[in-house]
Order: structure tokens, then sequence, then C-alpha cells
């Protein structure tokens, strides 16, 4: 995120390692995991939910529809400290979603990221940051 600092000890990767249509993709929780294992104790892979206010950055990275991006965000907002960094990707509403890290394309016409993110933005009166990635535009926000 370029500008963006901040003294984060923990990262947490929340991701439910399924895809859209349901099925499994546990080949891609193992990779993923190998390579977050350099960083030792530091990374933390959730597949479920964590404590209240115990998170300082929160990246999401999941099923790219409007319903399961704003359910993510919903999800996981209590479970980001006051001060803490709320983060995404693929901000945009069209086109396919991309992991250049991992090597793989996953065909979703139905990508509307960038509509719910931008309601719960308003909703919540956040101030909404994009930044550039490999693979596209990315959002953050920090909670008040």
């Amino acid at each position: 995120m370029s500008g963006f600092y901040a003294p984060f000890n923990k990262l947490y990767s929340i991701d439910p390692w399924r895809n859209i249509d349901g099925s499994s993709n546990l080949w891609l929780a193992k990779k993923c995991r190998n390579k977050l294992k350099q960083y030792g104790n530091r990374s933390i892979i959730i597949e479920t939910t964590s404590m209240d206010e115990s998170i300082d950055y929160l990246y999401i990275d999941g099923d790219h529809s409007y319903k399961a991006t704003m359910d993510d965000m919903v999800s996981w907002l209590p479970k980001i400290k006051i001060g803490g960094c709320m983060s995404g990707h693929d901000y945009r509403n069209t086109g396919k979603a991309i992991s250049a890290a991992y090597g793989y394309v996953v065909n979703n016409n139905n990508c509307k990221v960038k509509l719910a993110v931008d309601r719960f933005i308003s909703k919540h009166k956040y101030e909404l940051n994009i930044f550039k990635s490999i693979t596209g535009r990315g959002w953050w926000f920090i909670k008040k």
C-alpha cells in the first residue's frame, strides 16, 4: 500500500478455501501456508472467526460477489482494533478474480467488490483509500 505504514505485529490471513461453486481449494491453502511459513508466528491463517478487536491489519481476498464481499466486511469489522486497517484487492465490479501470487484465474463475471466496498464505506463513514497492485487496484480504510 503506497504511502501507508503502521507498526503491525501480526498478519492474519482469512480464507474459507472454497471456490464459488463450493468445491474445495485445499491445494491453494497449502501453497499459501508454504509461502507464509517464512514469517513464522507473525503470520496467522484463520479459517474461522477470531476474538473481537484483536486484529491490527486484515486483508480480504475472498469470493468476489457483492453478498460475499459485504458479508466478509460486516463479519470481520468487529474483529479489527480501533485504529486498525481493513484492506482487500480487486476493487472493481467486472472481470476476473486474479491471483498472480498463486498463478490462477477464477472466471468470475459476478465481481462486485467495488460496489460492496463503496456502500460499506458510505454506511460507516470511513475514508476509502485506493492502491495499485500487480493484479489491479486494492482498497483500505482505518477503523474509527
